[in-house]
């Protein structure tokens, strides 16, 4: 992997020195800036365009379902994003790395010697680092408005896919209840992945009325299209966003809103829990969450017979594996291949100290976005709401256990370690930081922008 950025970076040395004689014959500097200020922009649509690609493939859609393994598509996300940072007009001499995510992933891989599938989870591990990496890689490549744009894009083009599917192919569009599905073939599908761009839609930086009014309508348009897929837990999860949304932007213009808001949403957590029945029965939920509540009971059992370490992780469960193999005696032969709750996944797969790991790196993800906050409102904003968005999707549903929710899991804890890193004088962040070197560093370049070899 390293001798491959070494080769790219060689090509580039050679096409930088190639074209900077051609510039000075035919132009002077005012042409290098512009030829800079093109590469710049060419960089950031590159970026956008990938991260896009990314979100799309990783949670593909019926159409693309199965063409490419997650390794490949990981793989290939990897691939591009190290060549973008070779290309990068300030190409990143270190990567800064967040320690508890390289610590979850040491754990998961030590998993494979207890798991009962060693090669998958091997290859599902691959898979997730893969995509720690390249998200790293873009953290340090691109700026936080490019990879939100990215991300945003990515809501777009679902949004258009399925408007083309309402038109051309009604009868595919909607479920024989009248719900919305899309090219996804089921609602949850189609408002996962819209949900996973409506933080970045809200935090996209405008600076004209008609900016506004665009960002405005295209947040409207995701929330309408999330509500018309029926899905009601992405209906919960988008009210708990919007909440979210209103707190974040309320306490940044004052503190004093904390004391407002504060207790209000202590108030509707504890009404929740204390009239839980009467909120499955609003919302259109049975007794048993559709099926949960016995998978969650038996799987408690299970977790409790290895609570420290679980079984071994994977993105999905085999089918022999001890958990699928009980909650299947359970449910008259129904195969499970995941918690269906986040924290029970890790618990059962990874035990105890998986779980304390994951929410560490929650932690770490809203506390640094906290911080991001007072220096640019909307990095802070959805990174905090992204954040969000995985942690209450993760009720219910896998959020971070699947390659498009871990993609932009990684993103968030790569964008918390670049904040903490550059922390002046924080002792923590040095704990939950650390630095990997780039091979920008064995060619530095000049101010010019030209590569000094």
């Amino acid at each position: 992997m390293h001798a491959f950025v070494l080769a790219v970076w060689q090509q580039r040395i050679e096409f930088d020195g190639e074209f900077a004689g051609r510039s000075s014959q035919t132009s002077g500097a005012q042409s290098g800036v512009h030829v800079n200020l093109g590469r710049v922009d060419v960089h950031k649509s590159a970026t956008a365009a990938i991260i896009a690609g990314a979100c799309i493939l990783l949670a593909p859609p019926l159409a693309l379902d199965g063409r490419l393994s997650a390794l490949e598509l990981s793989l290939a996300l990897l691939a591009m994003t190290m060549v973008l940072a070779v290309f990068s007009p300030k190409p990143p001499k270190v990567l800064f790395a967040s320690t508890l995510v390289f610590a979850l992933l040491t754990l998961m891989a030590l998993s494979a010697l207890w798991s009962v599938d060693a090669v998958q989870t091997l290859r599902d591990v691959a898979t997730v680092l893969a995509l720690v990496l390249a998200a790293t890689i873009l953290v340090q490549s691109a700026s936080v408005q490019t990879i939100i744009m990215g991300v945003a894009l990515s809501g777009a083009l679902v949004l258009a896919w399925t408007l083309v599917w309402v038109v051309l192919r009604p009868e595919s569009a909607f479920s024989e209840v009248g719900a919305l599905i899309g090219p996804y073939g089921n609602r949850n599908g189609l408002a996962y992945t819209l949900l996973q761009t409506l933080p970045a839609a809200l935090a996209i930086s405008v600076r004209s009325r008609w900016s506004l009014a665009a960002k405005a309508g295209y947040s409207a348009l995701l929330c309408f299209a999330i509500y018309s897929t029926q899905s009601k837990t992405s209906l919960l999860v988008m009210a708990v966003v919007v909440f979210a949304a209103v707190a974040v932007l309320l306490l940044v213009k004052s503190k004093k809103w904390g004391w407002v808001l504060g207790p209000i949403a202590v108030g509707a957590v504890v009404a929740a829990a204390t009239n839980f029945s009467t909120v499955l029965a609003i919302i259109g939920k049975s007794a048993s969450l559709n099926g949960r509540a016995q998978i969650w009971d038996t799987l408690v059992g299970v977790a409790a017979q290895s609570p420290l370490i679980g079984y071994g992780w994977s993105l999905s469960w085999p089918q022999q594996g001890f958990p699928s193999m009980k909650v299947a005696s359970r449910l008259r032969g129904v195969v499970v291949y995941h918690a269906h709750n986040e924290m029970l996944n890790w618990m059962v797969t990874t035990g105890i100290l998986g779980v304390l790991l994951v929410l560490a790196i929650y932690a770490f993800i809203i506390w640094r976005g906290i911080g991001i906050l007072r220096l640019d409102t909307l990095a802070g904003i959805w990174v905090i709401l992204a954040g969000v968005v995985l942690l209450t999707r993760g009720i219910s549903e896998i959020s971070e256990t699947q390659p498009q929710g871990w993609f932009i899991f990684s993103i968030l804890a790569a964008v918390a370690a670049q904040a903490a890193a550059r922390s002046s004088g924080s002792k923590m962040g040095e704990l939950l930081v650390f630095t990997l070197p780039t091979s920008a560093r064995i060619y530095p370049r000049t101010e010019s922008g030209s590569v000094v070899a």
